[in-house]
């Protein structure tokens, strides 16, 4: 990951640690000549060890190619064809074509299986699943990498899960973390922070949504019957932004309003876009006492007249569903003049659907 900072090249503290224990397991920059089984042609069916190289074959196990292999804390093979299960560390100079199970972790040159670590994973190529406790750290994965902490790859094509985050030079897939970064998005990442250097397809589904090149921002000034008067704030690409929003509400009861939620902005003429977005709205009266819990989620199809490349006039039907808990000494809010066309009210719980409308004026 060359053009990412320290903080985000590759989740550096994955790699540091892993290579640590690994002995330089993971790859560097420059590219290094492969050991596959293809240097190891002496194969035997099983080895078992202690410590390296205190084991069945001794230092003499880096030469050949086992079916299964059995280390109590640390084992060092040239090779995997099957399964290999460590109590500590499992370090292969070659090709694992299996599985490799460690307590703490597995370092390889190639995988192509499943690699299980409680701690973390390192290889230089994985075309299968790796799955770490920590993180997990790569250079080009075709497959699946899953981690309490994060992933870190420089070709991903695949599946990121990080319970931190992710960090990919060039992604091809889906990135679920609560931080994810790249360089290259071609793809979906779903979390709280996105920040990608460029998109070339797809987006993030991010409440934080960052890019470098063709970063798009948007402020909003609207007027509507579910959001008397309202500024909005749009941040992404055109493709896939993310909208805060927050406003008053004073036609029927005294309200603030907040809300959250994703558009996609479409050319459909010279002069007019297509806006469709998904927005969900939270209500609060003016002195936040009495709060009861009021929410809408809207469903908008705007159309959005360009006056010029700054300015843009909206109309914004929208389908919206509403819902309302209350106490039995309280009244719901009055949110829109506009009477519902369905109520489903159960368990002091009132459920309703309508219509809504926005007309705007944004500036980008």
């Amino acid at each position: 990951m060359k053009q990412l900072s320290k903080l985000e090249t590759k989740m550096a503290i994955i790699a540091i640690t892993i290579m640590f224990f690994a002995g330089n397991a993971h790859a560097q920059t420059e590219p290094k000549p492969q050991r596959g089984n293809s240097e190891h042609k002496l194969t035997f069916p099983a080895q078992a060890s202690i410590f390296f190289p205190y084991g069945t074959h001794r230092r003499k196990s880096t030469d050949y190619t086992f079916n299964f292999s059995l280390n109590s804390v640390y084992g060092k093979v040239g090779g995997i064809n099957g399964i290999e299960v460590s109590g500590l560390v499992g370090r292969v100079e070659g090709n694992v074509n299996g599985v490799q199970i460690a307590g703490f972790g597995n370092a390889s040159d190639n995988v192509k299986g499943i690699q299980i670590g409680g701690f973390g994973n390192a290889a230089d190529n994985v075309k299968g699943i790796q799955v770490a406790g920590f993180g997990n750290a790569s250079d080009d994965v075709k497959g699946i990498q899953i981690s309490g902490f994060g992933n870190a790859a420089d070709d991903m094509n695949g599946i990121q899960i990080g319970g931190f985050g992710n960090a990919a030079d060039k992604m091809t897939g889906l990135q679920i973390g609560l931080y994810n970064r790249t360089h290259t998005l071609r793809g979906l990442q779903i979390g709280i922070i996105s920040i990608n250097d460029t998109i070339e397809k797809g987006g993030p589904l991010s409440l934080v949504n960052i890019v470098k090149k063709g970063f798009y921002r948007e402020w909003e000034l609207s007027f509507s019957d579910y959001a008397n008067m309202a500024f909005s704030y749009k941040m992404g690409t055109r493709k896939i932004y993310t909208i805060y929003t927050v406003g008053v509400n004073f036609i029927e009861d005294n309200l603030w309003t907040a809300g959250i939620g994703f558009g996609n902005q479409t050319p459909i003429g010279n002069k007019l876009d297509f806006r469709p977005e998904l927005v969900s709205y939270n209500y609060f009266p003016m002195n936040f006492k009495s709060v009861q819990f009021t929410s809408a989620t809207h469903l908008r199809f705007g159309f959005v007249c360009n006056i010029s490349e700054k300015i843009g006039l909206s109309f914004t039907p929208s389908v919206y569903v509403m819902n309302m808990s209350l106490r039995q000494d309280m009244e719901y809010y009055k949110v829109s003049p506009i009477k519902a066309f369905y109520t489903n009210e159960k368990s002091n719980k009132l459920t309703t659907m309508g219509v809504g409308f926005s007309l705007g004026l944004s500036f980008k």
